[in-house]
């Protein structure tokens, strides 16, 4: 018989014959492949097949009249200045551009403001207005809400 001894509390067991303690072990091996085995099954009981992760978005809000604009696709991009607020949200640390899945464009602050989601297709570094800007291309136009038709 083997002598189960627990130090801090100084209890003594004596357990049954080394088949008893060799039982034991294999439970807890199988208790333990299981428990692996089930992390990958979700709670249908069918196996997970996909990552399901958030979607990127990047925010924008500009000014009514180019929001006008790009809803009615006569502007195909977006600028913003090349200034580190910027660079952050468009690089990744090591210098590789982000990639979003999506570009939700705003139009002021409140609840009911305009609002419009749009593809990700990228951006490049430009000159405009004899400065250099990101250019964000604005994607195909997913939804449009709230678009409000302002008297010129």
């Amino acid at each position: 018989m083997n002598t189960i001894n627990n130090k801090k509390s100084g209890y003594k067991k004596e357990s049954g014959s080394d088949d008893e303690a060799d039982e034991r072990e294999l439970r807890i091996l199988d208790y333990r492949e299981e428990k692996e085995r089930l992390k990958d099954i979700n709670f249908f009981g069918t196996q997970k097949v996909l990552e399901i992760r958030p979607k990127r978005i990047l925010h924008l809000t500009i000014k009514y009249k180019w929001f006008v604009e790009i809803a009615e696709g006569r502007k195909p991009y977006e600028f913003r200045e090349v200034k580190p607020y910027w660079t952050k949200r468009l690089f990744n640390s090591d210098g590789t551009a982000k990639e979003f899945d999506e570009i939700h464009i705003r139009n002021g602050y409140t609840m009911d403001r305009p609002f419009m989601r749009s593809q990700w297709w990228g951006f490049h570094t430009r000159s405009y207005d004899n400065e250099e800007c990101y250019a964000i291309d604005v994607g195909d136009i997913i939804e449009v809400r709230n678009k409000v038709l302002k008297k010129p």
